[in-house]
């Protein structure tokens, strides 16, 4: 199911992989290589039938630099598959804008861009 909660830090190798099992396979790559990478995520879903959200998705704090700081992550590091970087305003319960946060989608694996990401986290091999 989709992680919808903040990662506390984490503080040596097996409470990082128990936290990574806890994400949806089909974005535990992503999350993992932006998390390395410091990017503070507080929302991930690898998209579908009966998830938050109909694409891979990824969403994280940051100021006005940290989207391309992520972008650069994953085009760089990666490289994951970015279909798309948003600044977004949620609007609250009392009707007020919260944020900007940050939102960054991906190309699933059954799309022709998604395909060739051999992604390896926890030794499972993703999108390949």
């Amino acid at each position: 199911m989709c992680d919808l909660t903040n990662p506390t830090e984490q503080t040596n190798k097996d409470s990082r992989a128990a936290w990574l099992a806890t994400l949806d396979a089909g974005i535990r790559p992503h999350v993992d290589i932006l998390d390395a990478a410091g990017i503070e995520k507080f929302e991930s879903c690898q998209g579908g039938d009966g998830h938050h959200f109909p694409e891979p998705t990824v969403r994280f704090y940051g100021g006005r630099d940290e989207g391309f700081r992520a972008l650069a992550v994953a085009l760089q590091v990666g490289p994951l598959p970015v279909r798309s970087l948003r600044r977004y305003w949620r609007i609250g319960s009392d009707g007020a804008p919260e944020g900007p946060n940050w939102e960054m989608t991906f190309y699933p694996p059954e799309h022709p861009l998604g395909q060739g990401f051999a992604l390896v986290a926890l030794g499972t091999a993703v999108g390949a």
